[in-house]
Parts: structure tokens; sequence; C-alpha cells
């Protein structure tokens, strides 16, 4: 039996997979992967279920299946680009194309026949295709075509919005626009509020003016096939000073149109010419396979986005704008290494791609922790973005070297940087760049422990993310907020920020936004005491982490896991937490894995009452200047028994904490505080039980220091009633020794009162009895 799928022939027994006639190689196991995708078009296959049919159970990783369908994802789109295999985040897969079994579908033959059938297939394709472009330009061809221009009322009226082409179209006509000479085609964006009103603008300038605004509407009147429209506006404010409907069979050819026309509207004494002819392709399969990896790229399928840009660049090796923005997916795909060697192939006098080229080249030497060759490419960069004279490019650099500054703790330079930024940004006409400098700006507050100009740049930040209607940014900048919200301990409003943010995320299949602020949700979850849903997300986390290779992250987790399993009186999986951080240490020995393995094993060690090994791992925290060393230094004494200086240890941390704007950790400190003070100084205990309250501690064990106060003074009924609301308010944090003390106040309650009614019983016994004498 043979398989037909979109444009191509299968045939299982053979291993022969056809494209118009086309023998096309595939591997062993893609052709077994094929096969059984095929088999079960449209359903939703786990990963599971491929090991177990595809792979015939053996242990395979999720990087080698991912791999396999990767690859052949390249094959059938290097083809014919279309989304044949969909990723379904966290379930598996699914074959999307409508797949069909044809009686005369051809079997493979051999010799003179298949030649035949072979040559026979490809007279007809190349007449089809004759016939589909007649009138237009070949792809090789680079003469600005004549304009065919599509009367209003000739326009189908079944036409639809060809959204998938909002963002590549963006990219290429802000491109051919910009090399008209005298024209500026600026402050390009998408609005996409509804799919019927989708719509690319830019801003058009002329000698340092602004001119007009240019507003392009794309559609598609058969969404599987050609032509492709566009409904082109010139409007000056709101007065629409020009407008016209074109058509073209080719996406290339419909934006020469494009450019063509505007030039004869505002420019028609100007030349159009290009200081690099190939920044983009004249190749229509290429162009196509980049058009949908914007579009991908943009709902934030870097997979997909990736997996459509390989094909564009086999299609034409010397697409340099695909080269690039494949760079930019690697990049999200934690890969800068890679990225940085595409990067530095791509050589271009072209200005626009140059500036892009240099400024994502910084941004993947500052991740990989080359900061000072990260510097001098900004400098590189800038020095392209002024002499374009484009302020919005300058800003970009200067928030680049704003983080890289706040990276290297250079905070006065990261300030002016972003002041720089400000200067020539116009909040009302360029929201999203002014959203991205107050994110950036939120961020280097909360270092600077200012958490209240943190907050406020956050929110500023929100804000104009939303009027630019960029809602990535705006899901990255309300995941700033929640993460400074946690820190003051305003659990409740982070915890709908963060979720909030996944949600979107999960919608714009972002990973890395979904490992983000599931961590975030996963920490509010543990802090506030619900320890099964902060187990589910820990859990995700550490998978999305694994496939994202964020080992630093997963450090991070272990970290927290292995507090959250002692929370719950659970060592033996605690030390399970600890050997699986040791583990991730060995197999990559970065500085902040090491660093989180420290922590932990400090950690256990005072659980343990393990006092060498304590002694070893405060050293080593001493060594790496850890924010909580003289927490943990007053955590040791303890353990010695030296409660003198173990108070002086906590009061040192005090102080250095106070200054942060932490609000967690200085909870975390005075909680210690309270408990040293609850074994040997009351009157210190009941101050310092006030302190603590300023700075919003969650009610476990605040509130158990509280009740344990008020009963040591005598307030027994108090002391209950408090430790009756811990109960029902702490959550999982309640543990067995707490119901006990419970019970032991409840009966102190009983005996005091049954010790004052007795003293009241005796005093009116002797008044009665002074009466009667």
């Amino acid at each position: 039996m043979t398989y037909a799928f979109a444009e191509f022939i299968y045939d299982p027994e053979q291993q022969s997979l056809l494209h118009h006639g086309q023998e096309l190689s595939l591997t062993k196991k893609n052709h077994d992967l094929l096969r059984y995708l095929l088999t079960h078009p449209n359903q939703l296959i786990s990963r599971d279920e491929l090991i177990d049919e595809v792979w015939m159970g053996r242990v395979v990783t999720n990087n080698t299946i991912d791999q396999c369908v990767l690859k052949l994802r390249k094959t059938l789109n290097a083809c014919q680009p279309d989304e044949y295999i969909e990723t379904v985040y966290g379930q598996g897969f699914r074959f999307l194309p409508t797949v069909s079994s044809p009686e005369d579908a051809p079997v493979r033959e051999t010799g003179s026949h298949i030649s035949l059938k072979v040559f026979g297939v490809m007279l007809v394709f190349i007449a089809i295709w004759l016939l589909w472009h007649q009138g237009t330009e070949p792809p090789g061809s680079i003469t600005t075509p004549q304009v065919h221009v599509v009367s209003q009322s000739a326009r189908p009226k079944s036409a639809q919005p060809a959204n998938w082409m909002l963002a590549g179209g963006k990219n290429l006509l802000g491109h051919l626009l910009n090399n008209v000479d005298g024209l500026q085609a600026q402050q390009g964006r998408i609005n996409e509020g509804h799919a019927e009103r989708a719509y690319i603008s830019f801003d058009l300038w002329q000698e340092s003016s602004a001119l007009t605004q240019l507003v392009v509407h794309l559609h598609q009147p058969d969404q599987q096939q050609p032509p492709y429209q566009a409904s082109v506006q010139i409007k000056w404010q709101e007065d629409i000073q020009a407008s016209e409907q074109l058509e073209a069979n080719q996406l290339i050819t419909l934006f020469d149109h494009i450019s063509q026309w505007v030039r004869q509207q505002v420019r028609p004494e100007a030349i159009s010419q290009s200081a690099d002819e190939q920044v983009y392709t004249r190749n229509e399969f290429a162009m196509h396979s980049y058009f949908k990896a914007m579009a991908a790229q943009v709902s934030g399928d870097s997979d997909q986005a990736m997996t459509y840009l390989e094909a564009a660049v086999e299609q034409d090796p010397n697409f340099k704008m695909a080269w690039y923005e494949l760079a930019i997916a690697l990049r999200k795909q934690a890969d800068p290494r890679k990225a940085i060697g595409i990067l530095e192939a791509i050589q271009t006098n072209d200005q626009n791609l140059a500036f892009r080229v240099e400024l994502v080249k910084g941004h993947c030497l500052d991740s990989v922790g080359e900061l000072a060759a990260a510097e001098k490419v900004y400098l590189e960069a800038l020095k392209w973005a002024e002499e374009s004279r484009n302020p919005a490019r300058m800003a970009s650099v200067y928030i680049s070297q704003g983080i890289l500054y706040r990276k290297t703790k250079q905070f006065e330079n990261a300030e002016q940087a972003l002041q720089m930024a400000g200067q020539v940004t116009d909040p009302s006409s360029q929201p999203h760049l002014y959203g991205t400098i107050m994110s950036t700006h939120a961020k280097l507050a909360r270092e600077m422990n200012q958490p209240l100009v943190a907050i406020e740049k956050a929110q500023l930040a929100i804000k104009a993310f939303q009027q630019s209607g960029d809602l990535r940014y705006q899901m990255q900048a309300k995941t700033v907020l929640a993460s400074i919200l946690r820190q003051r301990n305003e659990f409740r409003q982070a915890e709908q920020l963060v979720k909030e943010s996944l949600f979107h995320a999960e919608q714009l299949k972002h990973r890395r936004g979904i490992s983000d602020n599931r961590t975030k949700l996963a920490r509010i979850y543990q802090q506030t005491g619900r320890f099964q849903l902060a187990h589910q997300q820990w859990q995700e986390v550490l998978r999305l982490n694994a496939e994202l290779e964020l080992y630093g992250n997963n450090a991070d987790a272990y970290l927290w896991l292995l507090q959250l399993h002692l929370a719950e009186n659970n060592l033996e999986q605690a030390d399970i937490d600890l050997k699986m951080l040791r583990q991730l240490y060995l197999e990559h020995p970065h500085k902040e894995i090491g660093d989180a393995l420290n922590e932990a094993s400090l950690i256990m060690a005072i659980e343990q009452s393990d006092v060498p090994r304590a002694q070893t791992f405060v050293r080593e925290l001493t060594l790496q200047d850890h924010p909580l060393l003289a927490m943990y230094q007053g955590d040791l004494a303890m353990l010695e028994g030296k409660l003198a200086a173990s108070e002086l240890h906590y009061l040192e941390a005090m102080v250095l904490v106070h200054g942060s704007g932490r609000f967690d950790q200085m909870v975390q400190v005075m909680n210690r505080l309270n408990q040293l003070y609850l074994s040997f100084n009351q009157p210190k205990l009941v101050d310092q039980l006030q302190r603590t309250a300023m700075f919003k501690p969650f009610i476990y064990p605040f509130q158990k220091y509280r009740a344990q106060a008020a009963a040591a003074a005598g307030k027994h009924i108090e002391a209950v009633g408090l430790m009756n609301e811990l109960k029902l308010k702490a959550g999982d944090y309640w543990q067995y020794e707490d119901q006990l003390l419970l019970e032991q106040l409840k009966q102190q309650s009983t005996d005091h009162s049954t010790t004052e009614n007795q003293q009241g019983y005796n005093d009116r016994m002797r008044h009665n009895t002074k009466v009667r004498t």
C-alpha cells in the first residue's frame, strides 16, 4: 500500500518517498517514524508510544526522539515548506496533512521505466509552473517589476487575512523601503488587534522629517496557494492620501510591487538600490520558508521557526537574513556559541543587517560570560546605529549596555546607559522600546536594593507593552514584577501575575517563559505551605530545564526541593535531592551549580547536626560571598551551642539583608532570632516579633512564636486562639509537633482556668468566714 500526503507519495514496502517524482533520502529511523505517522494521521502520539512502536521499546532520551522528528521535518520542508508534524507541548506529536491511499499511486520501479515516469512528471510540473508564474518576474531577477494593480471590485470577496505573512512581510518591506534613496521606513510594527484588521505599518521619513504613515493589509484568497494580495494606504494623521490594491503570485513580487508603489507616491524621482543583494533572497521557496519561520517565531514556537529557517538556508545558502534569524533562534534555544559562529560568518555592507548582527553577537557573548568582548561589540553596533541616524537602534544598544553593566555591578554606568536610551525614545510613539527600557530599569533597581523604584518601573513597562500590543513582552514584564513582589512577601499579587504570565507563555508555546513562570509559582506555593502544588510545579520545571539545557536553573530547583522535603520531615528524599545536585555538578561543573551544591550541603549538614561538615561548607560559602552567609554562621553557632555568638551573627545578617529590600530573606533571619529568644530571652522575643510583623511574614512559623510568647506571658486563651488560626492557614507546614504544641497550650489554658476557679472559690470562702465571725 502507498500513502499520499501534500505533494508526497510514500511506499513503505520499498521505503521510497517521492516528491514530484524525485526520490528523497531518509534514514532508517525516519522511514520507521514516517510509516507510523502515516498510519495514524491527525492523532496525538505520545513519546512513550513512539518509543514502543518506532524504537521497539528501547531506552531512548526525549532528545533522540526530538532530533529524529526534526530531521524528518527538515527533509519534508526542504521540498515544500509547510507544517507537517505538530509538536503538542507536554503531550507528543500530531501528523497534520491529509493522508490518502490512492489505488493508482506509483510503485517503485527500476531502470528506464522509472526514468521515463520521473521525466514525464517533471515535464508536467514544469508546465504547471510556467502557467502559474506566467507574467511574473523569475525568482532570480532583481529588476523592479511593473506594479500589478487590482481594482477593488475585482478583488474576491472571500479573500482572507494572511496573518502568517505579517512578521516576515514587515521585515522584508522595511528593507525594501529603506533601499529607496532619501526615504526611511521607521517604527515598523504589526497590529494584530483583530484577525480581520491585522496590518503592518511604518512611519515614512524624508530628509529627517516625519512624512506619512504606510499601512499594509495582507490577504490570500486561497489559504493553500497564491495569489497574494495587499491593500496599501498612505496616510497623514487619519486622512488617507493614497490607496491601492496589489496582487502577485509570488511573495517576492508582491512586496516588490508594494515598495515600488510607495516610491512612486512619495519619492518618484528617487532610485532604489541595495548595498547587499543577498540580505534577502530571490528564491520564492526560501522566502516562503522565511515567512513561515517569522510567523512561528512571533507565536513563540522556536522549534518550528528553526525548522523553517533551516529549510530557507538550504533552499538559498546565501540568504543572509535567514542565517541571522537562525542565529537568533539558536540563542533562544540556549546554544549561543553556535549562534556566534553563524553571526561571525555573515559579512554585509547593509547597515540594517550589519547593526543587527553586531547587536545579537553582543547578546550571545554576554550570555556565555565573555563580557569584555560583548562590550566591544556593542560599541561597534552603536557606530552602525549612529551612521544610520536611527534613534531606535541607538536606544537598543544603550539598553544592551545597561544590561551588561548591571551584570558586572557597574550600576552607575548602567543607569547612565538607560537614561541615554530614554532620551532618544518617545514613549507615546515607541511604546515597545520604552517598555523595554522600563523593564530593564526595574531589574537594575531591584539589584540596587531599590524595590519601590523597581515596582514603579515594572508597572510602567507593563503599561507600555499593553499599549504596544506585545503580549510576549507584557508577559515578561509581569514576570519581573512578580519576582519583586514575591521578594516583598506580597504573595497574593505575585501569584496572580505569575499565573497570567504562565497562561500567556503557554499560549505562545514559549518554553523558557513557561519554565521561568513555573519556577516562580513553585516558590510561591512552597513559601505559602502548598507543598503538593509546589511538587507538581518543580517536576515540570526540572523536565523543561533539562530539555532547554538550563542546568543552573535545575540546580536552583534541586536546592528548593531539598528545603521542601526537609519542611516535610522527609530526610531521605532530601538526601536524594542532594545526590542529584552533586551528579548535576559532576556533569556540568559550572560555578552557579557548585554554589547551589555548597549551600545544599550546608543545609543538610546542619539538619543532621554534623558540625565538622557544616564548618567546611560555611567556609565554602565564605569564599563565594553568599548574601546569607551571616545567617548560616548563626545556624552553625546554634548547632555548636554558642547562643550569644549565634545572636550576633543573626543581628549581622539582619543589617546586611535589610539594605537589599528583600523582605523574604529578612523574615528568614528574623524567625531564627524569634526561635533563639524563645529559648532564653522573652522580653527580646516580644520586641522582635513586633519588628518581624513589619515585613509581612507568612503566618508560619511567625504566629507559632506569637502563640508561645502569649502563653509565656500568661495569655493562655490568646495563645490557643493564635494556634487554632495557624492550623487553618499554615497549610502543609502544619506538622505533628505543632499539633502537640496546640494540645499542650489547650491543657495549660484548662489548667490555668481550673486554678483560677479554685483560687476564686477559696477567696470567697475566706470572705464568708470573716463575715460570719
